[in-house]
């Protein structure tokens, strides 16, 4: 890691945890960490990592728990978050699946939009650029979405993971960031009156950045993913798109 580099992430890490005392106080609502992919169900990757141990719940607030595990030989964390919408189960899935509003809730997510379908709705490869600090290189990530419905247990399940098909960013100057393990279970409460989210996230930043580094923001992501989607899920101005309303398929109302 530059000098330079180092120097932006020692000013970040400072305003980050400065941020996390003042959100215990006033319990704002700031932005999500980093935007995290997940494995596809149906393909294999070699970005897929195992884990080394079982999972551990770190924080348990405001509804929310967040879970650590450790991931065999790379020295990363996964993080995960589960917790409950007061929203119908069908606008929080509009909120996980529609990229152009993702930037409302969360953080450092610059852009994002669908390179291709495979098979709309169902698979397509996705791609974001999330912006870091400054004097820091922005991330590219490329992922192959897929989503997976089980109407037995009514929750649907959105996988994320790096493909190997792209091995450079989209943008140039910009460090292809990458992705696997991770997903967003979308499981319906009461009919589909309210929701619960269940969200993990793995990510390496590449470059330069060091691990801890890495680990620091990941373990950030959960209980700030779930609040801010909380409050996303509070605006009347989302439309349920009819690409990504799978409450019939899952037998909802």
């Amino acid at each position: 890691m530059t000098r330079v580099e180092l120097f932006s992430f020692f000013f970040l890490l400072l305003n980050s945890a400065f941020a996390g005392n003042f959100e215990k106080k006033r319990q704002d609502t700031l932005g999500v960490g980093l935007i995290a992919g997940v494995k596809s169900l149906e393909f294999s990757s070699s970005h897929q990592r195992s884990p080394s141990s079982e999972w551990q719940l770190t924080d348990d607030r405001d509804g929310i728990k967040v879970y650590k595990r450790s991931l065999t030989g790379t020295g990363l964390l996964s993080f995960r978050g589960v917790g409950q919408v007061d929203a119908p189960f069908a606008k929080v899935v509009q909120i996980v699946m529609d990229l152009h509003r993702a930037k409302e809730w969360a953080e450092r997510f610059k852009e994002g939009r669908i390179l291709r379908w495979i098979d709309k709705p169902i698979s397509g490869i996705r791609y974001s650029e999330v912006a870091m600090p400054p004097l820091v290189k922005n991330r590219d990530f490329i992922s192959l979405s897929t989503v997976s419905l089980n109407r037995e247990e009514q929750y649907l399940r959105v996988d994320f993971s790096s493909t190997p098909e792209y091995t450079k960013p989209i943008k140039e100057g910009n460090i292809l960031g990458d992705i696997g393990g991770s997903y967003f279970i979308v499981h319906a409460l009461d009919g589909g009156k309210r929701a619960q989210l269940d969200g993990v996230a793995v990510i390496d930043l590449k470059g330069s950045i060091p691990v801890w580094v890495v680990n620091f923001f990941q373990s950030r992501w959960p209980y700030k993913t779930i609040v801010n989607i909380r409050e996303q899920a509070k605006k009347n101005d989302i439309e349920i798109n009819p690409d990504f309303d799978f409450s019939k398929a899952l037998n909802l109302p």
